[in-house]
């Protein structure tokens, strides 16, 4: 596995994981994205990145709540995390990992927000 620099840019790092499989990528696998399906993925690997896809609600809402949630679950659990400043790829895949754990680095959190009300972490 490699680390490369993750662009603070959205642009920038829409096109630095455009060529990788990504996390919002392997849902269509199964069939379980809400958005895309495979044929979707599929057509986008074969082409250029395509910059002009406006965010919609769901990935505004988890980019301006990631912050929010991450300083919940450390409040929650005492668990202190970190934003990476990198990317990590093996193979045909990457990884932009949402926060990691500052004494234990081998493991990482994934943050999602919901339309659901929560009362907790899950």
């Amino acid at each position: 596995m490699r680390s490369i620099p993750k662009p603070t840019d959205r642009e920038e790092w829409l096109e630095a994981r455009h060529p990788f499989w990504n996390a919002s990528d392997a849902a269509t696998l199964l069939d379980r994205h809400p958005f895309k399906t495979l044929q979707d993925v599929i057509s986008s690997k074969l082409t250029e990145c395509n910059l002009d896809e406006p965010e919609n609600t769901a990935m505004r809402r988890g980019r301006h709540l990631e912050h929010a949630i991450a300083s919940w679950y450390e409040d929650e659990t005492g668990i202190v995390l970190f934003e990476p400043s990198s990317m990590y790829v093996t193979g045909h895949v990457c990884a932009t990992l949402d926060r990691r754990i500052v004494d234990d680095e081998s493991r990482a959190i994934e943050i999602k927000s919901t339309k659901k009300t929560v009362a907790e972490p899950e």
